[in-house]
Formats: C-alpha cells, structure tokens, sequence
C-alpha cells in the first residue's frame, strides 16, 4: 500500500528489459557513449492505457582507480513509430548521477533515475544511458539498465 496515494500501487507496475550488458574501459570502448534501450510502447501493455512514470534502474560492476569516477547520465527519447525519428524529450531533461567514486576493484553499484511520462507526446519510449569514466585507459565497468513503469490504473 502507498499511504500517500491511498491505494495499493505493487500490482500496476510492469518490470521491462531495456539492453543488453555494455562494457565500458575509460578512454576506449563505451566510454562516454550512448545505449540505446529498446522501445517501449505505451499502449502496448496490454492495458489500452499510458503508464504514469518509469523508473530506471542502472548498475554493474566497477574498478575506478584513486580519485576517478563513474558517472551515469540517462534520458527519455520519443518516436512516434518505435523505430525511427527518435528525438530527445525535451520536458524530461537529462539526469546525470556519479554512479561510483575512486578506489574501487569489482564493487557493485545501483543508482535509479525517475521520469514523468504524462510529458511524453509520442506513443514510443526509450531509455538512452551514457556511462563516462572519468580515468583514461585503466578504469573498467559493466552497466546493465532495467526499467520500471508504472502508474498504470490496472494490469491485464
């Protein structure tokens, strides 16, 4: 029960899959680019209504070397076919957490991003994640993304 809306909110959540395990060597591959997730319809899920928000949920494993970060940035693109013209939803604007600081060999870490979808227009979603570590060439991490949308009045 969410005492703050007054109802039960655990059975109006959907888990989705959003890309596949990225790794990321600072200065060399994944490093500062961008993961596509795939798109989301949100009148695809099998309810004939528009999820309220989603949560997203980045972690992995990281090694960070002395006085050098991970950061996460993540933001919400929009398309009206799911497959092409996507374009960054400009009411929704990037978020950017430092995911791990310096010192760190194979530590776990989790952080969560939480977007508003009533601002989205188009009928598609995706979540776009950049890892950026801040070393150059020594520093390692995988990023694994999950999202969570919710807000819907009731599941099929």
């Amino acid at each position: 029960m969410m005492p703050s809306l007054g109802r039960d909110t655990s059975n109006r959540n959907l888990y989705r899959y959003v890309a596949a395990v990225a790794s990321v060597t600072a200065g060399g591959s994944g490093d500062a680019t961008a993961i596509n997730g795939v798109a989301h319809d949100l009148q695809g899920f099998g309810t004939r209504q528009k999820a309220e928000s989603v949560m997203v949920a980045v972690g992995g494993v990281a090694s960070i070397a002395s006085s050098q970060t991970l950061s996460i940035a993540c933001k919400l693109q929009e398309s009206a076919n799911g497959s092409s013209g996507w374009t960054d939803i400009t009411l929704l604007p990037t978020q950017t957490v430092t995911a791990v600081t310096g010192a760190t060999t194979s530590a776990a870490y989790q952080v969560q991003f939480g977007f508003d979808l009533t601002k989205t227009a188009q009928r598609y979603v995706r979540v776009v994640v950049t890892p950026d570590a801040s070393a150059s060439g020594t520093d390692t991490a995988t990023v694994q993304v999950s999202s969570i949308f919710g807000g819907l009045k009731r599941l099929v």
